[in-house]
């Protein structure tokens, strides 16, 4: 497959960048909002756990999420993993894993019980953390380019 090389030599093969570009899109985005409107997050997530019923933005998150998830599988089987890819290997394999609980009605039940207990400070904190996370996943093939 072909190489697309960023600054400083460091290289990502087709799929790898697709996983990553799939995956950093909304993850960097669900941040973003958390971090700066932390309040209407709340209420969209109350909202879906409530309903169950996807916006446009669970339909985007959820989409591209699983788009990464295909992207990484035919990765590893097409290209050659990367030790520097590992945390977004993890991310992905994790998103991945809770995904289905996000329609099973037990665990919208609970989730919705617990997002009403915290405040925006949660929220921002959460979005600061999954922004270090993306800084991470971003760096890290930089830092350990194989």
């Amino acid at each position: 497959m072909t190489n697309y090389q960023f600054t400083h030599g460091a290289h990502m093969q087709l799929l790898e960048l697709t996983v990553f570009f799939t995956f950093i899109v909304p993850y960097c985005s669900i941040a973003i909002r958390a971090l700066f409107f932390p309040g209407t997050y709340k209420a969209a997530e109350m909202s879906f756990y409530a309903s169950g019923k996807l916006t446009l933005w669970e339909m985007f998150v959820f989409g591209m999420s699983s788009v990464a998830f295909v992207a990484m599988v035919s990765h590893f089987i097409f290209e050659t993993a990367r030790l520097g890819q590992i945390m977004l290997y993890a991310q992905v394999t994790l998103f991945t894993f809770v995904l289905p609980f996000h329609f099973i009605g037990f665990f919208r039940a609970r989730m919705k019980s617990s997002l009403g207990a915290k405040t925006e400070m949660h929220y921002r904190n959460s979005g600061k953390r999954k922004l270090i996370i993306a800084v991470i996943m971003i760096i890290l093939p930089f830092i350990i380019p194989y």
